[in-house]
């Protein structure tokens, strides 16, 4: 593989409100450049934090279970019950890679691009594709990248039916 994919945090919970995300990003539009702290009041001032944070609006986000959650995966490198670590593809796109294979979109109003709002990614679309089986992560990414999907579906047996020697021409 030629370059470096970068690895992100994506907050694990998938929010496809199409009107939350609409309410969300205007909200980001109307008030760049404010701090967390500030952000987060004008977030439990429009009804939001709640569901983006998961934090009640008399708690400190910096001492919330979601803020301690994030710091640990920043110490650890390891995924935990609030967060995950994924390869990021496309601003919009990012692949995490188990004993599965997934793509997720990243909802890009709502992304780390802004640290002083969030410094992590959000989702909407969670899509799994195939089963890693042994192969390495830098295999997997490097096939992605470079065969078709078609090829990539039968390779990691996306497709359990599928039996090479049913296939006779």
């Amino acid at each position: 593989m030629d370059k470096q994919i970068k690895k992100i945090i994506v907050r694990k919970g998938i929010y496809n409100d199409y009107d939350f995300v609409k309410k969300y990003k205007k909200c980001i539009q109307e008030n760049q450049g404010k701090s967390l702290h500030e952000f987060v009041k004008i977030l439990n001032n429009n009804g939001i934090s709640k569901v983006i944070l998961d934090v009640p609006n008399n708690v400190d986000i910096m001492e919330s279970k979601l803020y301690s959650a994030y710091k640990q995966i920043l110490e650890t490198g390891n995924d935990n019950e609030l967060f995950e670590i994924c390869y990021q593809l496309r601003n919009d796109v990012a692949i995490k890679i188990t004993e599965h294979v997934r793509i997720y979109r990243l909802i890009e109003e709502l992304e780390g691009k802004n640290i002083n709002i969030l410094p992590w990614y959000h989702k909407d679309i969670n899509l799994y594709i195939s089963d890693s089986w042994w192969e390495t992560d830098e295999e997997i990414l490097n096939d992605f990248s470079t065969i078709s999907f078609l090829d990539f579906f039968i390779k990691y047996k996306a497709f359990g039916w599928y039996n090479k020697s049913q296939n006779k021409e």
